[in-house]
């Protein structure tokens, strides 16, 4: 009896294990359940707008921005340039900040203003591109085309990328042509050759400027100028149609005037510079600036040959042997695409590369191969070098 009550005591032990067995997880799923309304809890009681972005307080405003808002640019630009010295990031920054409230001035209709910011800033920092962009603007809406061009003439020679500086090219063809129908209102010509000789001088490759110094050198019966520079043009395909008029127009003139000039234009005289008992000629080879050194005594032109592989010259492969003052010396044969002195300009031409050294001041020697190429003559007293085609 005893022994079927402990077997009976033993199964419903067993039975009642199993159940809380079965029934364990369930507890553990309450407990989950538990803890993840305890978390909403907390979220609710604890979190205020959980869902919403914790709004941060205001930055107060750059000692920059406060002297913006004030209209003391002098202190704004005093301050760009503390935090110049301290943090290049930052700096740029407050430079934005200053451009960006000249930009804002101008769409106000406030374009002197920002111009007062924009001369201030650019006293302090003279490299900077960018104002110059917003200074051209200013000046173009005022109708102050000269200072426009002035500033966009600046700007250009501030500009490294090639993009940029052919923009910049058209902006000031189309800024000198503004000026040039101002000019032509008021039959003031003699402003309009001053122009485009400045722009010619600094930029003689630009075909626009060449042939717009032309037709004023025409409007002035400055007949022998026009001609050098339409003479520029007749090779090239954009420009030879109208060149070639040009040049028919002139002789036409030429042949009208009553003191018997001819259509033969006159020489091209380039000024000279005495260096001892020499003379410099300021050139452009292949777009590139030069001085040589003119040397009648020198049968072949000849140039540093650094300067050569600078300017992208051509090696040809050949060698000659030069007579020079220290002796003979071999060159190398290079041929550069264009030499242009004064108006006179020779295309393909083939020049000996040799070391001039460091000291040196000029680029190369101006020989006798090319002044043979014309007629030429050398007037001491007034150090000029006419140069007439043979």
């Amino acid at each position: 009896m005893k022994e079927l009550l402990l077997l009976m005591l033993l199964s419903v032990t067993i039975i009642l294990g199993g159940i809380w067995l079965v029934e364990q997880p369930q507890v553990r799923t309450s407990r989950d359940e538990l803890n993840s309304t305890l978390e909403e809890v907390d979220k609710t009681v604890f979190r205020a707008v959980p869902d919403k972005p914790v709004i941060s307080p205001p930055r107060p405003p750059t000692a920059t921005q406060q002297a913006l808002s004030q209209g003391n640019y002098q202190s704004a630009v005093e301050e760009f340039e503390n935090v110049w010295n301290d943090s290049e990031e930052q700096a740029e920054i407050e430079r934005q900040r200053i451009l960006s409230g000249a930009k804002a001035l101008i769409n106000s209709g406030q374009p002197t203003e920002a111009e007062s910011l924009l001369i201030t800033y650019r006293e302090a920092f003279i490299t900077d591109p960018d104002p110059l962009v917003l200074l051209t603007e200013i000046m173009e809406q005022q109708g102050r085309i000269e200072e426009a061009l002035n500033y966009s003439l600046e700007l250009r020679e501030l500009l490294l990328d090639l993009d940029k500086q052919a923009i910049t090219d058209r902006r000031i063809v189309a800024l000198a042509a503004s000026f040039k129908a101002e000019m032509e209102k008021i039959d003031n010509h003699t402003e309009i050759v001053v122009l485009y000789q400045s722009l010619y001088n600094r930029y003689p490759g630009n075909q626009s400027i060449v042939f717009e110094l032309g037709m004023a050198y025409f409007a002035v019966e400055q007949f022998g100028d026009a001609w050098g520079m339409f003479n520029q043009l007749v090779y090239e395909p954009t420009w030879q149609a109208r060149a070639t008029r040009m040049l028919e127009r002139i002789q036409d003139a030429q042949n009208n005037l009553s003191s018997g000039a001819t259509a033969t234009p006159p020489g091209n005289v380039v000024q000279l510079t005495q260096s001892g008992d020499h003379y410099l000629v300021d050139s452009s080879i292949n777009a590139a600036n030069a001085l040589l050194l003119l040397d009648t005594g020198a049968s072949i032109t000849a140039l540093d040959s650094k300067f050569l592989e600078r300017i992208g010259a051509r090696d040809t492969g050949r060698r000659l042997t030069l007579q020079t003052a220290n002796g003979q010396t071999e060159g190398i044969v290079y041929e550069i695409r264009l030499l242009r002195i004064g108006r006179t300009q020779v295309h393909n031409f083939e020049v000996a590369g040799l070391d001039f050294g460091e000291r040196t001041r000029f680029d190369g020697l101006l020989g006798m191969d090319f002044l043979n190429m014309f007629s030429y003559t050398i007037d001491n007293s007034n150090n000029t070098l006419m140069l007439t085609p043979n």
